[in-house]
């Protein structure tokens, strides 16, 4: 099932689950996409908008204050250059891809539902992809997945290495489908901001 918030926007189409049959494959793609500053479109200028509607965005532990749309137009290339900073300011690019995932979320939510408030504060893409891993950590000890191994064993949180602590089996998660990142990074947000449980359609909540 796809979310609501994406149905019509062509930067997430369905993955074929057959392209998601290598191990690490997706967290390679994640490591190339980031290091060729790959994002989907009109991705700075949809910042821009989104920006507007809060204090501010922290992203790798810097913050994107709002008073930047007061500075810079939507399609001013400083501003595009002032976002890509502070993303290409996080060392690891598999973690620096997963914030490009939170922001589209949280991009496509503000476009889909004009009225939802979030809050008018700062909106911290770090402490969702935190809980994001979290929740994808307890599926995978109910479901007896390959993180078994590593970071939800007994005894062994954050085993694997994954970069800030996130494990690397979130990492290789395609995007898509009922155990995707983007599920989880839903799913992280309804923990961390209840309200929005009506707004978002999860394949799993």
């Amino acid at each position: 099932m796809r979310h609501k918030a994406f149905a019509n926007d062509p930067s997430y189409e369905d993955i074929n689950p057959e392209q998601t049959s290598n191990w690490l494959q997706w967290l390679r793609r994640r490591r190339i996409d980031s290091a060729l500053n790959r994002v989907p479109s009109d991705f700075y200028s949809r910042i821009w908008r989104l920006l507007r509607r809060y204090e501010g965005l922290i992203i790798g532990g810097q913050v994107l204050h709002r008073n930047l749309t007061q500075e810079m137009t939507t399609n001013e290339y400083k501003f595009a250059l002032t976002v890509e900073s502070v993303l290409n300011k996080i060392p690891d690019p598999e973690y620096r891809q997963l914030i490009v995932e939170v922001m589209m979320v949280l991009i496509l939510l503000n476009e889909s539902h004009t009225n939802l408030s979030l809050g008018t504060g700062f909106v911290n893409a770090d402490s969702v992809v935190i809980r994001a891993n979290e929740i994808f950590l307890i599926d995978q000890k109910v479901l007896k997945g390959d993180a078994l191994s590593c970071c939800c064993g007994e005894g062994k949180k954050g085993s694997c290495g994954g970069a800030y602590g996130i494990c690397r089996h979130f990492y290789d998660s395609a995007p898509s489908g009922r155990y995707g990142t983007i599920t989880y990074i839903c799913r992280g947000l309804v923990a961390l901001i209840p309200q929005l449980r009506e707004e978002i359609e999860c394949s799993v909540v």
